[in-house]
């Protein structure tokens, strides 16, 4: 029994021992990395690099080195010196081509321009149309560019307009971008007609942006529309605004002391701040900051509908400027993040339902608020031209800026399935559909539009009493912080 026994485990052995040692058997792997046979060289080092491409230069060197395309032969030659003085030149193939180190042979990727150049912050103010651009399709030559039907990138073409197969091996980028490229009337890869300016600073309140100011410049070859003519005359009204709202500020005395010039009172208030900051009162004025700034409870306390009206229109704003920081330093400092893929993104589902269900209380709350000044009798009295303009304007933003959603759906060809995330701005772009009007063309004007509402709301709000939705949360603070002191 026991020579049975150790005669089954021997057999076992030796079975299982031809198995892995008998190449024959086991199952060639469907794809094999060149490394696995080719010694890899160190791509760190100079030499690594020049051994690497010198690898890929014994076919793509040749001349007759060439792939079918569309029933047209499209070269593949790389003259290596030629490509030795291009900007990517010190970098092995590999590092941009990472995938193709296969057998079989074969780009399965983009260019990997993100391992090197990963900071979308640049990037992000351009609009999430953008996130499905391959870079090559903006910086490289040639200018030809397609959008794939299944999966809805804009791509570098491998033939140009006559069907011809292009030359795509010079590795020369294209300075400066020009946006012409894919912004033009008629194009087909779902741009607008015009290119715009990159949303910046006077976006950044309630969009994913960049805090920059890009006002008077224009950007790359044909910008055209790009120049921001907007973005600096609000701002500068509105600064006009805050001098002459802190001029009134400054009239008052300081600590109950009269007679102090402009000078002595800004000193006691810095001292003042610092004293609070630099203090355990700091704790103090952040629990006021939330329960009278943010939550509004001073008003909740007088009554309960106007809390949730002023409610309406400052809780969804904040909560769009929040995710507009979010999302900006997530593109900072954490660009290659999957949250940060999906922050950037505006028609990722919850990023896209997140921006119109605020908006759309934004949107609630100015109506509601019209409504009450034309309803009570009281509030007619005290009720300005400018008051009822400056909530009209307010509301008009975010009701103008569903049109610009809808339109932005139609113009960028976002799916149905993916576009009702939007659900406000689909259901605009819907009926916008009905309409035979050139859209790309029309796209660009309405975004103006949308862009000039935000400027005269920003600029004219020092100037009206809208403008307490600012400094409505900081008195609220200090007051809380005064009493308490008391």
């Amino acid at each position: 029994m026991r020579i049975r026994l150790i005669s089954t485990c021997v057999v076992s052995f030796a079975i299982l021992l031809l198995l892995v040692a008998t190449p024959s058997l086991a199952q060639e792997p469907e794809e094999q990395e060149c490394w696995a046979c080719h010694r890899q060289p160190n791509l760190d080092t100079v030499a690594g690099v020049e051994a690497a491409n010198q690898l890929c230069l014994d076919c793509h060197g040749e001349a007759d080195t060439f792939k079918e395309l569309a029933g047209q032969k499209v070269p593949l030659q790389v003259d290596g010196a030629t490509y030795g003085e291009t900007r990517h030149g010190h970098l092995a193939c590999t590092h941009c081509h990472n995938t193709v180190a296969h057998s079989p042979h074969q780009e399965t990727a983009p260019l990997a321009c993100g391992d090197c150049h990963d900071n979308l912050a640049q990037h992000i103010a351009n609009g999430d149309a953008h996130l499905t651009v391959e870079c090559s399709a903006c910086h490289f030559e040639p200018e030809a560019v397609v959008r794939d039907a299944e999966s809805g990138v804009v791509q570098q073409s491998g033939v140009d307009d006559q069907g011809m197969a292009l030359d795509r091996t010079s590795h020369q980028m294209t300075e400066p971008v020009d946006c012409q490229r894919c912004h033009y009337e008629g194009n087909e890869v779902g741009a607008s007609s015009a290119a715009l300016p990159p949303k910046g600073l006077l976006c950044f309140a309630c969009h994913d942006a960049s805090p920059v100011l890009y006002a008077g410049s224009a950007f790359g070859a044909g910008a055209g529309m790009r120049t921001d003519w907007v973005s600096a005359p609000a701002l500068l009204v509105f600064c006009l605004g805050l001098v002459v709202a802190s001029s009134f500020w400054l009239k008052g005395t300081v600590h109950g002391k009269a007679g102090l010039s402009v000078d002595e009172k800004l000193s006691y208030i810095a001292g003042d701040a610092c004293g609070i900051f630099f203090s355990r009162r700091l704790f103090t004025l952040l629990k006021y900051l939330v329960l009278d700034g943010i939550l509004l409870r001073r008003t909740l306390r007088e009554s309960v509908s106007r809390w949730m009206m002023h409610g309406l229109i400052l809780w969804p704003f904040l909560g769009r400027f929040l995710l507009g920081v979010l999302t900006w330093c997530a593109a900072s400092f954490w660009p290659a993040a999957p949250l940060t893929q999906t922050l950037v993104n505006k028609n990722a589902p919850p990023v896209a339902f997140t921006y119109d269900f605020l908006a759309f209380l934004i949107v609630i709350g100015a109506i509601w608020a019209l409504m009450r000044r034309a309803l009570d009798s009281q509030m007619r009295e005290i009720t300005s031209v400018g008051d009822v303009v400056i909530t009209a304007l307010l509301g008009g933003i975010f009701a103008f800026g569903f049109v610009v959603e809808g339109a932005r759906l139609i113009v960028t060809q976002v799916p149905g399935a993916q576009a009702i995330y939007s659900f406000a701005g689909y259901a605009v772009s819907l009926v916008l559909r009905q309409l035979p009007i050139d859209w790309p063309s029309l796209y660009s004007y309405l975004w103006w539009v949308h862009a000039a509402l935000v400027a005269a709301f920003v600029a004219y709000l020092p100037f009206s009493k809208f403008f307490h939705i600012l400094v409505g949360p900081a008195l609220a603070t200090v007051s809380g912080l005064l009493r308490e002191k008391e």
